[in-house]
Protein backbone atom coordinates (compact mmCIF):
# COMPACT_ATOMS: atom_id res chain seq x y z
CA UNK A 1 0.00 0.00 0.00
CA UNK A 2 1.01 3.28 -1.33
CA UNK A 3 -0.05 6.46 1.19
CA UNK A 4 -1.08 8.93 0.17
CA UNK A 5 -1.00 12.59 0.95
CA UNK A 6 -2.66 14.71 -1.50
CA UNK A 7 -6.18 14.46 -2.10
CA UNK A 8 -5.64 15.04 -5.53
CA UNK A 9 -4.16 11.76 -5.99
CA UNK A 10 -6.50 9.12 -5.13
CA UNK A 11 -8.50 9.17 -8.79
CA UNK A 12 -4.98 8.91 -10.37
CA UNK A 13 -3.99 6.45 -7.75
CA UNK A 14 -7.70 4.74 -8.65
CA UNK A 15 -6.63 4.45 -12.25
CA UNK A 16 -3.19 3.11 -11.73
CA UNK A 17 -4.60 0.24 -9.62
CA UNK A 18 -7.06 -0.75 -12.93
CA UNK A 19 -4.82 -0.05 -15.44
CA UNK A 20 -6.36 3.32 -16.81
CA UNK A 21 -4.24 5.99 -18.49
CA UNK A 22 -4.89 9.86 -17.58
CA UNK A 23 -6.80 12.01 -20.72
CA UNK A 24 -5.75 15.20 -21.26
CA UNK A 25 -9.64 16.44 -22.04
CA UNK A 26 -10.97 14.55 -18.64
CA UNK A 27 -10.27 14.82 -15.23
CA UNK A 28 -8.72 11.77 -13.31
CA UNK A 29 -12.53 11.03 -11.49
CA UNK A 30 -14.37 12.00 -15.32
CA UNK A 31 -11.66 8.84 -16.76
CA UNK A 32 -11.83 6.52 -14.26
CA UNK A 33 -15.56 6.95 -13.58
CA UNK A 34 -15.91 6.23 -17.60
CA UNK A 35 -13.48 3.31 -17.95
CA UNK A 36 -15.81 1.76 -15.14
CA UNK A 37 -18.91 2.76 -16.13
CA UNK A 38 -20.28 -1.06 -16.74
CA UNK A 39 -18.84 -2.67 -14.00
CA UNK A 40 -20.05 -3.79 -10.51
CA UNK A 41 -17.53 -2.54 -8.16
CA UNK A 42 -16.70 -2.72 -4.39
CA UNK A 43 -13.84 -1.09 -3.73
CA UNK A 44 -12.00 -0.70 -0.79
CA UNK A 45 -10.10 1.93 0.36
CA UNK A 46 -7.80 1.77 3.74
CA UNK A 47 -6.62 4.97 5.83
CA UNK A 48 -8.68 7.26 3.85
CA UNK A 49 -8.85 10.11 7.05
CA UNK A 50 -5.81 12.40 5.23
CA UNK A 51 -7.55 12.30 1.83
CA UNK A 52 -11.50 12.49 2.82
CA UNK A 53 -12.05 15.29 0.56
CA UNK A 54 -10.38 13.10 -2.40
CA UNK A 55 -12.15 9.98 -1.83
CA UNK A 56 -15.50 11.37 -1.18
CA UNK A 57 -15.09 13.05 -4.84
CA UNK A 58 -14.18 10.07 -6.19
CA UNK A 59 -16.97 8.05 -4.76
CA UNK A 60 -19.50 10.83 -5.75
CA UNK A 61 -18.37 10.47 -9.51
CA UNK A 62 -18.15 6.80 -9.49
CA UNK A 63 -21.50 6.39 -7.81
CA UNK A 64 -23.23 8.83 -10.50
CA UNK A 65 -20.99 6.77 -13.63
CA UNK A 66 -21.14 2.95 -12.41
CA UNK A 67 -23.96 0.55 -12.62
CA UNK A 68 -23.37 -0.73 -9.05
CA UNK A 69 -20.92 0.65 -6.45
CA UNK A 70 -20.52 -0.15 -2.68
CA UNK A 71 -17.34 1.18 -1.82
CA UNK A 72 -15.70 -0.51 1.55
CA UNK A 73 -13.56 2.43 3.32
CA UNK A 74 -11.54 2.43 6.49
CA UNK A 75 -11.07 6.11 8.35
CA UNK A 76 -11.22 7.61 11.52
CA UNK A 77 -13.74 9.77 10.08
CA UNK A 78 -16.73 8.99 7.62
CA UNK A 79 -17.03 10.42 4.17
CA UNK A 80 -20.26 11.95 4.79
CA UNK A 81 -21.93 10.85 1.50
CA UNK A 82 -25.27 10.04 0.21
CA UNK A 83 -26.35 6.57 1.99
CA UNK A 84 -23.36 6.01 3.90
CA UNK A 85 -23.26 3.41 6.62
CA UNK A 86 -20.91 3.67 9.39
CA UNK A 87 -19.86 0.93 11.43
CA UNK A 88 -17.43 2.44 14.20
CA UNK A 89 -15.02 -0.26 15.32
CA UNK A 90 -14.26 0.06 19.07
CA UNK A 91 -10.23 -1.04 19.89
CA UNK A 92 -9.18 -4.12 20.81
CA UNK A 93 -8.10 -4.69 24.74
CA UNK A 94 -4.02 -4.30 24.31
CA UNK A 95 -1.68 -5.60 27.16
CA UNK A 96 -0.79 -3.20 29.63
CA UNK A 97 3.03 -2.92 30.38
CA UNK A 98 2.84 -5.89 32.94
CA UNK A 99 1.03 -8.71 30.97
CA UNK A 100 3.77 -10.18 29.17
CA UNK A 101 3.30 -13.49 29.89
CA UNK A 102 2.55 -15.78 27.39
CA UNK A 103 -0.75 -17.29 28.47
CA UNK A 104 -1.97 -13.34 29.08
CA UNK A 105 -1.25 -12.38 25.97
CA UNK A 106 -2.51 -15.69 24.33
CA UNK A 107 -5.57 -14.07 26.12
CA UNK A 108 -5.79 -10.89 24.55
CA UNK A 109 -7.98 -9.67 21.97
CA UNK A 110 -5.12 -7.68 20.23
CA UNK A 111 -2.29 -10.21 20.74
CA UNK A 112 -4.76 -12.37 19.17
CA UNK A 113 -5.39 -11.33 16.15
CA UNK A 114 -1.73 -9.96 15.99
CA UNK A 115 -0.62 -13.63 16.11
CA UNK A 116 -3.37 -15.21 13.76
CA UNK A 117 -2.82 -12.93 10.94
CA UNK A 118 1.16 -13.30 11.66
CA UNK A 119 0.40 -16.89 11.00
CA UNK A 120 -1.33 -16.67 7.61
CA UNK A 121 1.63 -14.78 6.65
CA UNK A 122 4.30 -16.66 8.19
CA UNK A 123 3.45 -20.11 8.53
CA UNK A 124 4.45 -21.52 11.70
CA UNK A 125 4.77 -18.15 13.71
CA UNK A 126 4.51 -18.18 17.64
CA UNK A 127 4.01 -15.99 20.37
CA UNK A 128 7.45 -17.22 22.01
CA UNK A 129 8.99 -15.86 25.42
CA UNK A 130 11.55 -14.04 22.71
CA UNK A 131 9.39 -12.04 20.52
CA UNK A 132 6.08 -11.94 23.32
CA UNK A 133 7.52 -8.10 24.57
CA UNK A 134 7.64 -7.05 20.92
CA UNK A 135 4.08 -8.17 19.71
CA UNK A 136 2.49 -6.67 23.18
CA UNK A 137 4.95 -3.33 22.17
CA UNK A 138 3.00 -3.42 18.54
CA UNK A 139 -0.64 -3.69 19.62
CA UNK A 140 0.25 -1.29 22.36
CA UNK A 141 1.46 1.38 20.18
CA UNK A 142 -1.12 0.86 17.41
CA UNK A 143 -3.96 1.55 19.93
CA UNK A 144 -5.97 -1.64 19.50
CA UNK A 145 -6.68 -0.90 15.90
CA UNK A 146 -7.74 -4.11 14.20
CA UNK A 147 -6.95 -2.86 10.83
CA UNK A 148 -3.53 -1.26 12.15
CA UNK A 149 -2.87 -4.93 13.99
CA UNK A 150 -3.55 -7.03 10.67
CA UNK A 151 -1.91 -4.75 8.38
CA UNK A 152 1.25 -4.76 10.88
CA UNK A 153 0.66 -8.22 11.45
CA UNK A 154 0.95 -8.59 7.77
CA UNK A 155 4.82 -7.31 7.39
CA UNK A 156 5.67 -10.34 9.76
CA UNK A 157 7.50 -12.16 7.32
CA UNK A 158 9.79 -9.41 6.36
CA UNK A 159 10.96 -8.87 9.84
CA UNK A 160 11.11 -12.77 10.34
CA UNK A 161 15.13 -12.02 10.77
CA UNK A 162 14.65 -9.54 13.09
CA UNK A 163 16.01 -10.86 17.27
CA UNK A 164 12.74 -9.04 18.39
CA UNK A 165 10.15 -10.78 16.05
CA UNK A 166 11.00 -13.98 14.61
Amino acid sequence: MVPLSCATLVAQKGMAAVGVREQADRSAQETLGKRLRNEALTPALGYCEHVLDGVATLVDTLRRTTVELNVLTTSREALRQAREVVWHVAPLAVPDDHSLSLEDLHQCDATRLFINRAGLNLPGFELTAENAQSVAEICRQLDGLPLAIALAAARIASMAGSDDIG
